[in-house]
């Protein structure tokens, strides 16, 4: 039985109380007196200058060592003094050793290291498997650019195919424009571009992303217990940082297939305008064919797309850089059916960030931004819909004052203040239009203290608050909570063996008008919870994860995880409303658990993996349980590449997952027709048919399978490397169901048999 209020308030705030005395408390036993000092700087690529992410920094002769973080930087404390030589390695790179002279208390270091491709082809396997020795968080998955090459899909090898390829992630039909991540549902997961929100993630229904991979440096996937950094959603989050360009040479890339083009352009400043160390990078991509789509949903629906993206970077020294960027990108779909209306999306992001080290163990990170999204459904002629719109203008202010004080442990503070608006126009149950504009304010901050409790057990603590609800419940003024509080252990058996336990409470403001009785949602409104109905509150989840990894050798590692995640409370558009007195959204609950395990082995020329997951989800809304149609029981996914000749690969995909459920229909009942007018119609027995529905979603479609082909040829041409790749997708052309009418009876499928053939470029 649930806490009432007060339990739940009393219990918050001893969390609060614990968290803070246990992070100071560590904080002053973790200083020492011994004769160190301390490296700090960052470690980059020798050839294009660009700072690498999650590169390994290891003392020779000890077991002192840390990591870079996702900008390339890292600070190395309370090294012995006697300790001058320093191990730098990197997946795909030269290990090289440095030894360092300066005898000073700090020593700045800018670590260069030489790219070592293993192989001629457009994936750059390393024969090293990329979970390990990592700083990966549990239920995270870190995506380098090679990674997305792997995943076979239509256009470019999503970095959304790659997500949707893991455990624990379904998709409806094969496309993701929306996906589910451990039971949540899809207007639960956070997606991030350097930090900006983004609102919509796709183009052309779900086919494919915004986000191409030509500019992602690295992305981070978190399916869980994702910690105090992160606020704002239940279920997931997408983190990605972009590349900054080339600082030594220029060069150009791009690729063009059967729906798009594209091409980048890298390079350092001209002339010096930002200094010795500084960056561009261009982007731009847009649609082809305007009738491609077409090939995919077998009707006339013209499209065309664009992204466009560009950054400017400067690294003033070698332990700090600040960057400004733009990113803009739209969709447009007409419809040749005048009876359906017409689609508009835009989104455009901002931001001005920067990341400097200074004094001797501090670190601190900066972002102003802002995004904007906007959406429209635009009638053409039918009577029975509306014109429909959703805009979102979310500016933004990011902080986050590091503090390292030994090898290995790290304490962090940040400031995250929003001030996203929300312009949404909709229509409701009873033909009634709604105009509404509503300001919020999120002001939040959080803290976190990572440590080794005692000797190969780390700890991880975390507290999230949102100041304006923690204000709201401690002066009596409105609804509220203090605090999210969330906590990692992990024992390491070994360097290559661990074991974790994490737990931790989140929160969510807003959600979407639609909700899982939509079999597809081409135009979606994202509104916030309303505060002015006494019923409501922000959504709030549990996650409880108990996993392991191991990797016992340089090209193998395995993953496994169990995980349950409560529901607390979820709002929901009511979709029983017969009365315009009846409330427009209710609350709800749900459960979701499951087991995933994963493996990956990787020797260069070859390499398999697979993921297994197992899932049970239960919802209850309106006093009903039912099994939202997310609930994917079992789910396995295989990747494997072989490169025969050198620059040659082939690549499979195997996906199969077991039935989503719908809502059957049991039969039909008569009814009698009765005109008060003319009762002369009774006797003869005049009835029509009534629909009988069974339990909600207490059938199953049959199971989805799908087997992708592809391959691809890499070779250089006048100094510029091209590459070639066929790509086959659902090749036996299996019959997945989409959707079944549960009137009519009628299925509708998902992807067919379809061929693609993409071309890329890349000139130095």
């Amino acid at each position: 039985m649930r806490a009432n209020a007060q339990d739940r308030t009393t219990m918050a705030l001893t969390n609060y109380r614990l968290v803070i005395l246990g992070l100071f408390a560590c904080v002053a036993l973790s200083a020492g007196q011994e004769r160190t000092y301390t490296i700090k700087g960052s470690v980059v690529d020798s050839l294009s200058g660009e700072r690498l992410p999650y590169a390994t920094l290891r003392i020779e002769g000890s077991s002192i060592g840390t990591y870079t973080n996702d900008q390339g930087y890292f600070v190395l404390p309370g090294v012995p003094v006697q300790l001058r030589r320093i191990i730098v390695s990197d997946i795909g790179y030269k290990e090289r050793i440095y030894e360092l002279k300066r005898n000073t208390p700090i020593v700045e270091a800018l670590f260069q290291i030489l790219p070592e491709p293993t192989t001629f082809s457009p994936v750059e396997v390393t024969g090293q498997y990329k979970g390990q020795m990592k700083p990966v968080a549990p239920s995270t998955t870190v995506f380098y650019p090679s990674d997305i090459a792997r995943a076979n899909g239509l256009f470019n090898n999503d970095i959304v195919q790659a997500v949707t390829q893991l455990p624990g992630i379904v998709t409806v039909g094969g496309m993701s424009n929306q996906y589910y991540v451990r039971g949540g549902a899809a207007d639960q997961n956070l997606v991030t571009i350097d930090g900006i929100r983004v609102y919509n993630l796709f183009h052309a229904f779900g086919l494919f992303s915004l986000i191409d991979p030509l500019i992602v440096k690295v992305a981070d996937f978190s399916s869980g217990g994702f910690q105090a950094q992160y606020g704002g959603r239940l279920s997931s989050v997408l983190d990605v940082e972009t590349r900054d360009g080339d600082m030594h040479s220029y060069n150009a890339a791009g690729s063009f297939d059967l729906l798009s083009t594209d091409i980048m352009l890298s390079g350092p400043v001209p002339l010096g305008i930002l200094g010795n160390s500084s960056s561009f990078v261009g982007f731009f991509r847009t649609s082809l064919y305007r009738n491609a789509l077409g090939r995919y949903f077998g009707k006339n629906m013209p499209f065309q797309f664009f992204d466009g993206f560009g950054k400017l970077t400067s690294d003033f020294t070698s332990t700090g850089h600040i960057s400004i960027e733009y990113f803009s990108t739209g969709d447009q779909i007409t419809s040749s059916n005048p009876a359906d209306p017409n689609y508009s999306w835009r989104d455009i992001g901002f931001a001005l960030s920067g990341n400097y080290l200074f004094s001797n163990q501090y670190s601190l990170r900066f972002s102003v931004s802002t995004s904007q999204y906007r959406a429209e459904q635009i009638p053409q002629s039918s009577n029975y819909l509306y014109y429909e719109s959703d805009k979102i203008i979310d500016p933004a202010f990011f902080g986050e004052l590091t503090y390292y004080p030994s090898p290995g442990s790290q304490l962090d503070f940040g400031l995250l203040f929003t001030f996203p608006s929300y312009n949404f126009t909709f229509t409701n149950a009873f033909n009634i239009p709604l105009i509404i504009n509503d300001q919020e304010v999120e002001p939040n901050m959080w803290m976190k203290y990572k440590w080794e409790l005692i000797k190969d057990l780390d700890a991880e603590l975390g507290m999230r608050f949102d100041l304006s609800r923690a204000f709201a419940l401690l002066s009596g003024a409105g609804k509220g909570y203090v605090g999210d509080p969330r906590a990692t252990l992990t024992y390491n058996f070994s360097p290559d063996a661990s074991l974790y336990l994490t737990a931790g409470e989140y929160h969510q403001r807003i959600i979407s008008l639609n909700n899982e009785d939509d079999i597809y949602t081409p135009f979606e409104l994202i509104v916030p919870i309303p505060e002015s109905s006494s019923n409501l509150s922000d959504e709030e989840a549990y996650h409880y994860i108990l996993g392991g990894r191991f990797a016992p050798l340089n090209v193998f590692g395995m993953r496994a995880e169990v995980y349950y995640k409560d529901f607390a409370k979820l709002v929901t558009a009511n979709r029983n409303k017969i009365d315009k007195n009846d409330p427009d959204f209710i609350m709800g609950s749900g459960v979701s658990y499951g087991l995933e395990v994963t493996g990956e082995y990787d020797v260069g020329t070859m390499y398999l993996s697979g993921g297994y997951s197992y899932a049970k989800v239960t919802e209850n809304s309106a006093g009903f349980e039912f099994f939202p149609r997310y609930d994917r029981r079992h789910q396995v996914n295989i990747s494997s590449g072989w490169m025969p000749p050198p620059g040659f690969w082939l690549r499979a995909h195997w996906e199969f997952g077991s039935g989503l459920p719908y809502t059957a229909l049991n039969g039909f009942y008569p009814q009698l027709v009765i005109d008060p007018t003319n009762l002369s119609g009774y006797p003869a027995g005049l009835t029509t048919s009534q629909l009988v529905f069974g339990q909600k979603n207490s059938a199953r479609m049959p199971a989805y399978e799908r087997l992708d082909l592809s391959a691809s040829y890499r070779m250089s041409i006048l100094g510029m490397d091209c590459s070639s790749e066929l790509m086959l997708i659902n090749v036996f052309d299996r019959k997945n169901v989409f959707y079944i009418d549960n009137v009519s009876g009628d299925v509708e499928y998902s992807l067919p048999f379809i061929v693609n053939l993409s071309l890329k470029w890349n000139l130095k």
